[in-house]
């Protein structure tokens, strides 16, 4: 006899669609704030769910662009949505927008994240931003003195806030003085999407 060892059902799955309050059924990103509201970024607006409602805001309500391709949560529980043509903070109330014309390195956004100082870290198609809540400061590509690559996929700070960069080329690694590399023998290893750490510390 043949055992078939396939995925458990543990719990119960609750299914959200644009039909229960969502602005699009494509989703891009979801983060979670200090008072347990999600947020959904999609390709057609931002929304928030309190556990009960949708709220969402959309271009006529300030936010920057539709297609909200990153998420970002910082201290003081602003919300940092990145779009393809640039980056929106959001307090609760209003949007404040960021793109080249103000400090952003590139407007193509793909990665957000927040530092244990509160900097915002904005991963681009050209380079990294970093703000610190009133200048915005880029790295990009610099020999072995900056980025491997200037198009980063996915920005993660780690418990030692640690600044690593995935990008089409490697990872790039920052402490906030120094830059560390690392390449891959195999080429296709190194289009990186996404880095995280678990809770032993590896990344």
């Amino acid at each position: 006899n043949k055992t078939s060892l396939g995925p458990v059902s543990v719990g119960t799955w609750t299914y959200y669609k644009a039909g229960n309050g969502l602005p699009s059924n494509d989703i891009n990103c979801l983060a979670q704030d200090s008072q347990g509201n999600i947020w959904i970024g999609t390709d057609f607006g931002l929304s928030r769910f309190d556990g009960k409602t949708f709220i969402s805001w959309q271009q006529n309500n300030g936010l920057r662009y539709h297609d909200v391709t990153s998420l970002a949560i910082d201290k003081n529980d602003n919300i940092w949505a990145g779009t393809p043509y640039g980056v929106s903070e959001f307090d609760g109330t209003k949007f404040t927008n960021y793109t080249t014309d103000n400090g952003l390195i590139y407007n193509l956004t793909y990665s957000i994240d927040v530092d244990k100082q509160n900097n915002i870290w904005v991963g681009t198609g050209g380079g990294v931003s970093r703000f610190d809540g009133s200048n915005w400061t880029s790295y990009q590509k610099n020999g072995a003195m900056g980025l491997v690559n200037n198009y980063v996929k996915c920005v993660f700070v780690d418990d030692s806030n640690n600044i690593w960069f995935g990008t089409e080329y490697g990872i790039s690694k920052f402490n906030g003085t120094n830059w560390k590399t690392l390449i891959f023998k195999n080429a296709t290893t190194n289009y990186v999407y996404s880095i995280f750490q678990d809770n032993h510390g590896d990344m």
